[in-house]
């Protein structure tokens, strides 16, 4: 019986591409020499396996290399050329050879190219300039499959300076093939350093299975899906006499297995999927990290393999809109919206991307189309007032808002600060403060409410309750110090610490501070500057400089500071008074004082405020006479000192052609209702001007909003706009110099007047203010009595107009008496006001005077 035949040796051991090159008769062929050999070790294993492949080689010049690439791989293989010369076009091939006439640069030609076609192999061997070089990686190596090879050729070019190569020249392409290495070793790089790259090593150390140079050529491989985790080591064995490893890295089976399923063979049941993932998470990435040439090649390569998705289309939509191609933005939108028609927050996304971009009236357009398609998508709502109000539209961006913000949701507090926001920036008070107080949740939210109620609130119900509402909220935390450790800081015999905390306090009250520490004695008061909050800014602090050399200590806090640090800090100085110098102001550190501990806490603002926690006082001058109502800190007189400057009364030559009244008081503090009630006085004096202070209002684009909000005010009284006049007053010399240029001031009712009031005195201007009983609206009569002239305070409304309609009636001259009855009441006293505030702390700490009971 004749023996079996020889087997046929496997298709793999007969290739050779050395033999098919030297054999090969077809069209004309241009290697190296030493090019087959590198083939052949490179796809051994993939022509092990004899599946057909796909391969695509940039570069087709003669077309020889793609007939031959047909003969080497397996049998029915794809062999794709890509080329940008048009000649190509002339050539022809035969079956499994096809030909793209298109730049592997360019994103978009690629992808419509290629469609959603992958690759086994990708091969470089185009014009070897560095731009095309990197160029065509970037775009392509996304079309590799799980456990593919790029391969790049004829790097010789990189050192070479036709190629704008030469011996480490920045931007070659050997350069660039060089990052591979670090992204193999990146999982050992430390995070503070892979920030510098953060596209390019966190993306490829988990993409790239090995990177090997020949001469000449570099082929990079592709892990069979993405390396999830980072390598570990293992330990096996029994015994360590030279130097035992450590237990843990021992019966690593999971690690071993996850390994070997990253190099595993071509043909992963999941590689297509996990493939897929990959390139979105990259492109995701690149679009966020702002590299926006890759992520757009990234985003049109997604598009062509995965056309039933919306994501890829809604980013190509992003990316025009920042190009400023609307119409090309509109036709990705709609295909992305054709494809997910429930998907609001796609439309959201591109108005969101036209916002950054500085176009609001889009912005608009598509996130009020993504609102009106899902009236619930709330994170559109900011972004879409936004880009109202950026276009002036203050109150439709304040009623798109309003309903959002009542309805419980991940962006409500979000929408409900910014609505505050608006409500701020417009002047509207009143909206401020019933808007605070629907939504306040904490202590210093109830405060902020209190703190807006109180000037618009005739009764001082609504006050009081807000201030009720905050001492429940304060009375229910867990806010405890009691169990810091006793503070350890030296103290002098008979040393009383004052600390002074203060955020947003005004500069007259900075002022005023730096008048304390100048002149209380240092061998008896110990004094603390607790500067709170991240805005105050350093120029601000210029007056307390010469306090600081004569050992004032300042102690910083910031934004960002925990609580219970800030109390620690409170607590190591244990202060023996703590002045809390912002008037339960929410970003002054209200909520430190309210649970910070001291002996004494003190409450100073520009009117005395009730306190809503055991052992707090409100500091109040003795003229105010408020002590029957609140529990007082109380200092002679005024209590009060302010560093005036010395203007003169009168501009020389200024006669105005009408009668001009001035509010001298900042916008965002007076109501709907005050304006109004000053409409009716321009209506009752008709040959009458009024001139508005927009305080902190007033710069940059907040200024447009507060004007409308307040000509809204008067057009609904028939007040014509024309005679409304604005300007920005906030430093005691800036609003003396706006009284100046006014005939009499108008105050708002519920108002203390604060630095507005005692200004316009000091320039000699008359003025009008109604009486109130509340404790904090008592001042403007205490001044008016003061200066004499308590017949300008008014006991209604009707009255308040006609004392003002009188004014403008008689043409009311300046009195220069007005200043020095200041003066006399001792306004602007330092020393005065130094020695009170001493006197007043000695108090506290005098022995109290026991009365016989008979």
């Amino acid at each position: 019986m004749p023996p079996d035949p020889t087997p046929e040796a496997p298709f793999w051991q007969k290739q050779n591409y050395a033999e098919l090159l030297l054999r090969h008769t077809g069209k004309e062929i241009f290697k190296w020499t030493h090019y087959p050999f590198i083939y052949d070790r490179i796809l051994a294993r993939f022509l092990e396996t004899g599946k057909p492949l796909a391969l695509l080689e940039i570069g087709t010049l003669n077309g020889g290399s793609l007939e031959l690439w047909r003969d080497y791989l397996p049998p029915n293989s794809e062999i794709h050329g890509l080329d940008i010369n048009a000649r190509c076009l002339e050539l022809e091939f035969g079956a499994n050879i096809h030909f793209h006439l298109c730049d592997a640069t360019n994103a978009e030609a690629v992808a419509r190219e290629l469609g959603g076609k992958t690759f086994d192999v990708i091969l470089d061997d185009g014009s070897h300039l560095y731009p095309d070089v990197i160029g065509a990686f970037f775009n392509l190596f996304w079309r590799l499959n799980p456990g593919g090879v790029y391969m790049v050729e004829d790097l010789h070019c990189s050192y070479d300076t036709t190629h704008g190569g030469g011996l480490c020249a920045k931007g070659s392409s050997i350069e660039f093939l060089k990052r591979f290495i670090d992204a193999l070793h990146a999982d050992f790089i430390p995070e503070k350093e892979i920030v510098h790259d953060p596209l390019f090593l966190p993306f490829f150390r988990q993409e790239i299975a090995s990177v090997s140079f020949f001469s000449d050529v570099c082929a990079i491989t592709k892990f069979e899906r993405p390396k999830t985790n980072p390598f570990s080591p293992i330990t096996v064995g029994q015994t360590g006499t030279v130097a035992p490893q450590n237990a843990r890295f021992r019966n690593k089976e999971r690690e071993i297995a996850y390994a070997a399923s990253l190099f595993a063979l071509p043909g992963s049941p999941d590689s297509s999927a996990a493939r897929a993932d990959t390139l979105m998470r990259a492109a995701i990435d690149a679009f966020h990290a702002d590299t926006p040439k890759l992520a757009h090649g990234l985003f049109a390569e997604l598009a062509a393999r995965l056309p039933d998705d919306p994501l890829p289309f809604t980013y190509l939509a992003m990316f025009h809109a920042q190009d400023g191609n609307d119409k090309q933005a509109r036709e990705a939108m709609e295909k992305a919206a054709a494809l997910a028609p429930e998907r609001a927050d796609l439309i959201a996304a591109l108005g969101e991307v036209y916002l950054r971009a500085g176009r609001p009236e889009k912005a608009e357009e598509y996130l009020g189309e993504a609102i009106a398609l899902n009236p619930r998508l709330f994170a559109a709502y900011l972004a879409f007032a936004r880009a109202l109000q950026t276009q002036g539209k203050h109150e439709e961006a304040v009623m798109a808002l309003q309903s959002a913000a009542t309805q419980p949701s991940e962006a409500q507090k979000a929408i409900q600060g910014f609505l505050l926001e608006l409500l701020a920036e417009q002047g509207d008070l009143s909206g401020f403060a019933q808007a605070s107080t629907r939504f306040a949740q904490t202590v210093e939210e109830e405060l902020a409410s209190a703190r807006a109620m109180m000037r618009l609130d005739g009764t001082g119900e609504e006050f009081l309750a807000a201030l009720f509402r905050a001492q429940e909220k304060l009375a229910a935390e867990n806010t405890s110090v009691d169990t810091l450790p006793a503070p350890d800081l030296p103290r002098k015999d008979n040393e009383i610490r004052v600390a002074f905390l203060t955020g947003d306090s005004s500069d007259e009250r900075l002022d005023a501070i730096a008048a304390l520490f100048r002149r209380l004695p240092v061998e008896r008061f110990a004094l603390y500057l607790l500067l709170y909050g991240n805005n105050a800014r350093q120029e601000r602090l210029t007056p307390l400089y010469p306090c600081f050399i004569s050992g004032i200590r300042i102690v910083r806090f910031h934004q960002t500071d925990e609580d219970k640090d800030v109390l620690e800090k409170i607590h190591a100085i244990a202060p023996d008074v703590l002045i809390d110098a912002d008037a339960y102001f929410p970003s002054g550190g209200a909520r430190h004082f309210l649970r910070a501990r001291a002996e004494h806490k003190i409450l100073w603002g520009d009117a005395p405020l009730p306190p809503i926690a055991p052992g707090m006082r409100t500091l109040a001058g003795e003229a105010l006479e408020v002590s029957d109502f609140l529990p007082v800190f109380s200092l002679p007189g005024l209590g009060e000192y302010l560093d005036l400057p010395d203007l003169p009364l009168q501009e020389r030559g200024w006669k105005p052609a009408h009668f001009r009244f001035g509010v001298l008081a900042s916008a965002p503090n007076i109501s709907a209702d005050s304006w109004r009630l000053m409409a009716r006085v321009l209506l009752a004096a008709p040959d009458s001007r009024l001139y508005v202070n927009l305080g902190e209002l007033d710069s940059g684009n907040k200024r447009a909003p507060a004007r409308q909000f307040i000509r809204a005010q008067f057009a609904r009284m028939g007040v014509e706009e024309e005679r409304l006049e604005f300007f920005h007053a906030v430093t005691a010399e800036e609003i003396c110099l706006a009284a100046r240029r006014m005939d009499a001031a108008l105050f708002p009712p519920s108002h203390s007047g604060g630095l507005a009031l005692s200004a316009c005195l000091w320039m000699g201007r008359p003025l009008v203010a109604l009486a109130s009983d509340l404790p904090w609206a008592r001042r403007p009569a205490v001044f008016l009595a003061i200066a004499e002239h308590p017949e300008w305070l008014a006991e209604n409304e009707e009255e308040y107009a006609e004392i003002a309609a009188g004014f403008a009636a008689r043409r009311a001259p300046a009195d220069p008496e007005l200043r020095p009855r200041l003066q006399a009441a001792g306004l602007t006293d330092a020393d005065a006001f130094a020695a009170g505030f001493a006197r007043a702390v000695e108090q506290l700490y005098a022995p109290q005077t026991q009365t016989d009971p008979e």
